[in-house]
């Protein structure tokens, strides 16, 4: 007998399936065709169909869960696909047992939720948190190690906090923390580092802030060669500017008047009176940041050095926005100056009201 393709791959699988089960030990079902059952009888056979309306309401899915473990699909789908007669009850659905749930934080009654908790303000943390750190530095000083800056902030800090909490006074309580180090129980430099702390302590009428100065007592300083400390060199390269122009100024302005330092001073404010073609290319010779202060009406004197480096003025008052050297870039400047409405020649007089 020639059988078609979807019969020969029906068999196939009806024969495998059987050949599992009877390997496995699991009887076989009406569903599974006997081995070596093949043919047209195999393909056209049908599977009686269950009547799974009965004993339960219209519209209601029996579900069928894999019992834990249970990782052969092959089985699982035969198990899906059972089929008997219709006067047989379906199989209850085989369910792994679930352990009880762990109560959570969230699942606990409000009792349980409080239970074992401790709640601290952020300044507690920080007490706890000095305290811990004190703690370390006693237990290594008692052991003969040097305290660095941090052991040695937390141990005076906590000494502080801890006579407040004695009920001592703010200033017995400073004087404690001044006393608990000296100068051979920190690390070389520590002295010239740790030399103020300021702690909140709670005392008695409240609290407090304590300031606790020099707590060495000016003890174990290294002097010149502190953490921090400047070495000053030859001094070469840093010797004061020679003034190339002085110039007197007048402030012709109801109001003050301020130049800093490295302000192009030919470009300063209009209302000062000087000889702007002099002033071009220089700048105040002060110490850089510095300013000069021009009060209303007052005539004062200043010294001038050229701008150095590239000599290039960008921005100011927006007279050059150039290259000071550049060809004509001087009296283009002086006639900008001149139609903008700056003063530029001194002129000693009343000042404008």
């Amino acid at each position: 007998m020639i059988q078609s393709p979807a019969s020969d791959r029906f068999a196939i699988r009806a024969t495998l399936r059987a050949a599992g089960a009877r390997r496995r030990g699991v009887p076989l079902r009406q569903c599974a065709v006997p081995l070596g059952q093949t043919g047209e009888r195999a393909a056209t056979r049908e599977r009686p169909r269950r009547d799974w309306s009965r004993g339960k309401p219209d519209g209601v899915r029996l579900d069928r869960v894999a019992p834990s473990g249970f990782n052969d699909p092959e089985m699982f789908e035969r198990r899906s696909n059972f089929s008997g007669n219709a006067d047989t009850e379906p199989p209850a659905p085989v369910t792994s047992p679930v352990p009880p749930a762990t109560p959570t934080r969230a699942t606990r009654p409000p009792g349980d939720r409080e239970r074992g908790t401790v709640r601290l303000t952020p300044t507690e943390r920080d007490r706890l948190l000095i305290f811990t750190a004190a703690e370390l530095a006693r237990a290594r000083r008692a052991r003969g190690v040097k305290l660095n800056v941090p052991e040695a902030h937390a141990l005076i800090a906590d000494t502080v906090c801890e006579a407040a909490r004695d009920g001592r006074r703010l200033a017995e309580a400073i004087e404690a923390g001044r006393s608990v180090l000296t100068a051979a129980d920190v690390l070389p430099g520590v002295p010239d580092v740790v030399t103020v702390i300021q702690v909140e302590a709670v005392f008695d009428d409240g609290t407090r802030l304590a300031v606790v100065n020099d707590p060495f007592k000016g003890a174990g300083s290294l002097g010149d060669d502190a953490p921090g400390g400047a070495l000053l060199g030859a001094g070469e390269g840093y010797d004061p500017v020679e003034e190339t122009v002085v110039l007197p100024v007048h402030n012709t302005s109801a109001v003050p008047i301020s130049v800093t330092s490295h302000f192009h001073f030919f470009e300063a404010n209009p209302r000062l009176a000087f000889d702007r073609a002099a002033a071009y290319g220089t700048h105040l010779a002060v110490p850089a940041g510095s300013s000069v202060r021009f009060d209303p009406g007052a005539v004062v004197e200043v010294g001038l050095v050229p701008v150095g480096g590239e000599r290039v003025a960008i921005g100011f008052a927006g007279l050059v926005d150039g290259p000071l050297d550049a060809p004509g870039a001087k009296e283009a400047a002086l006639a900008k100056a001149r139609a903008t409405g700056y003063l530029t020649s001194f002129d000693d007089t009343e000042v404008e009201s």
